[in-house]
């Protein structure tokens, strides 16, 4: 028994040396160690999409409307960043009416304008279109000669896409809704409105 003992300690003993060279010998060649897995934080921080190279602090632009797409006003945007853009809306109108005998009434010429700003915040991006939403304030006169009585204040809000063509040269369409108030703000009005087509043009 006890002969038996000591051989199997002897053999214990024997042993030790290679379990622990094994132990410390690399995998073998096409057998690949198993490694945790891990999955990657969600970045909260990551817009959605890629905007265009252009959209970037402190490009400017200009907008105009496509003819019979949406009024008379041209836009000149400043970007505070990718996503976020400053819009100056301006427009003028001059209408001369010829005289007429039948009822007597005399030529006329009528000037107006309409001046305001929206904020643009374009809240995603694809390939090549953009979406945004965009609230503005306008304020607007028909007849300057008659300015208290043809004034009026009108708050909209618009949702539209962008789709860029080139680098510096985009289409987009929008539509939106306005409330008015106009006659001294006797008369409220609301109302939905397709805006229109616009062409826009960039630069940095």
């Amino acid at each position: 028994m006890n002969s038996t003992i000591k051989m199997l300690s002897g053999f214990l003993l024997l042993m030790l040396p290679a379990v622990a060279v094994a132990q410390n010998e690399p995998s073998p060649a096409g057998v690949a160690a198993a490694t945790p897995v891990t999955t990657p934080a969600l970045d909260v921080a990551t817009p959605n999409g890629t905007p265009p190279a252009i959209f970037k602090q402190g490009t400017m632009g200009l907008s105009f409307a496509v003819p019979n797409g949406g009024g008379t006003t041209v836009g000149v945007a400043y970007f505070l960043d990718s996503n976020t853009a400053l819009d100056l809306i301006l427009g003028l109108s001059l209408v001369h009416t010829p005289a007429v005998t039948l009822p007597m009434m005399a030529s006329k010429t009528t000037f107006g304008f309409t001046i305001g700003g929206g904020y643009r915040m374009y809240k995603r991006h694809s390939a090549h279109i953009s979406t945004y939403l965009e609230p503005a304030i306008l304020i607007s006169a028909a007849d300057t000669s008659q300015f208290s009585d043809t004034l009026a204040l009108s708050l909209a809000g618009a949702g539209g896409a962008e789709a860029m063509f080139t680098d510096w040269f985009s289409v987009r369409g929008q539509i939106g809704v306005g409330l008015d108030f106009s006659q001294k703000f006797k008369a409220i009005a609301f109302a939905t409105a397709t805006s229109g087509l616009f062409a826009n043009f960039y630069w940095d």
